[in-house]
Parts: structure tokens; C-alpha cells; sequence
């Protein structure tokens, strides 16, 4: 009898640390679920529901936080401010519908452009703006002018095959060198080199670090 009785609790035992085993894992699937459903709810609330890049607000955030840490621990920050060429052309002979395909490929040119640590944000309309942590000005031109590339080289609308893309693209970038107040003296100055870009023709990149002092407006500090 005792024998019989040792062998039930440990039948019932190992019954028990199965059922435990089952529920443990039970939980770890839905903390699972529940985390990448969490992810999934933070990564939505910082995108541009239209582009996939990354929303005004988010960018806001992002870059006051750059920002600093470049002032901080003296490190270059460049931005880069693009602006589609005659987009409203494209919405008035294609429509709507063809017009959004195209804002969604253009984010994801210039996605493919630049480096993980690098955000590439939607500003308003047809407007993007890309933050380059650590880029000094040589590198964020040669990045700037692959966006160029991208944008002019990509198949932005399948069905029609007949939309075409340029941009114009300012550049600036801060350094230890060469500071800025704020990120609104920065984002100014990115401004300034893009309206420079668009007397120039359109289709290029200009930094700002570049433009005669003269056509420079006082951001720098």
C-alpha cells in the first residue's frame, strides 16, 4: 500500500508540475502577444498614417533630443529639408489616390537612403524632413544627393508608369564650428538652403553652409 501510495503522488506531482509548465508557458505567450501588441500601438503613434514615416510631433521630439546631445558632447547633427518639385501637378493630373501612392513611395526612398540611427520624418504635405545624428555636412550632401537619385530613378506609380519625381533639398548641419541657437535655427537655416535649391532650378541639393553670407538669414548663433 505504501508503495502504491508514493507511486499516485508521484504520479499526481508530476501531473501538477505539467499543468504549472502549461500555464507558464500559457503566460509567456500572452505577455508576448501583449508586449509586441504594446509595440506595435507606440510604433503607430509616431507615424505618419499616410507615408509610414515617421509624424510631425515624433520628429519634434526626436530632434529637440538630438539637438541637445549634439550641443552636449560636441557632435555634428545634420538635417536635411526635401520638398517634392511640383507635386501639386501630379495630384490635379493623376488625382488623389495616384498622389498619396506616390507620398508613400517617396518615404520609402528615402528610407532606403539612409542609416538606422538616421529618421526620416514627414514635415507637412509633400514636405520630409531627414535627421542624420553624427553626419557633418560632406556626409549629409552625398546623402542628400542619393536622395535625389532615389527619388528620381524610382517607380513611384506602377499602374500608370508615367509618374516622375524630383525634389529640391536644403541642407544644414551643426557642429562645435558652426552652432545654432535652436532646433528651430536649424530647421530655419535647412529652410533657407532649400528655397536656395528652388531658385536654382529645382532638382539639386544646396547647404547652407555654402550660400553666400548675404542670402543667409541670422539663425546662427
Amino acid at each position: 500500500d505504501a508503495e502504491n501510495l508514493m507511486a499516485e503522488a508521484r504520479e499526481m506531482l508530476a501531473v501538477r508540475n505539467l499543468h504549472a509548465l502549461q500555464e507558464v508557458s500559457q503566460l509567456q505567450a500572452t505577455t508576448s502577444v501583449l508586449l509586441t501588441r504594446t509595440e506595435e500601438a507606440e510604433d503607430s503613434s509616431r507615424r505618419d498614417a499616410l507615408t509610414g514615416a515617421l509624424n510631425r510631433p515624433w520628429l519634434d521630439r526626436t530632434l529637440d533630443r538630438e539637438f541637445t546631445q549634439a550641443v552636449v558632447f560636441g557632435r555634428d547633427l545634420s538635417i536635411a529639408h526635401v520638398d517634392l518639385d511640383h507635386f501639386r501637378n501630379i495630384n490635379e493630373r493623376h488625382g488623389t489616390p495616384v498622389g498619396d501612392r506616390v507620398l508613400r513611395s517617396c518615404a520609402q526612398a528615402l528610407q532606403s537612403c539612409v542609416r538606422g540611427s538616421d529618421m526620416v520624418a514627414r514635415f507637412s504635405g509633400e514636405e520630409f524632413v531627414v535627421v542624420l545624428p553624427g553626419a557633418d555636412a560632406q556626409i549629409a550632401r552625398q546623402v542628400a544627393q542619393r536622395m535625389l537619385t532615389a527619388l528620381a530613378t524610382a517607380d513611384h506609380d506602377p499602374q500608370t508608369g508615367s509618374v516622375r519625381v524630383t525634389a529640391s533639398i536644403g541642407v544644414a548641419t551643426y557642429t562645435p564650428k558652426q552652432r545654432f541657437a535652436s532646433t528651430l535655427a536649424l530647421l530655419e537655416a535647412a529652410d533657407h538652403a532649400l528655397y536656395a535649391a528652388k531658385l536654382c532650378g529645382r532638382n539639386r541639393v544646396e547647404c547652407f553652409e555654402e550660400l553666400p553670407v548675404a542670402r543667409r538669414a541670422p539663425v546662427a548663433s
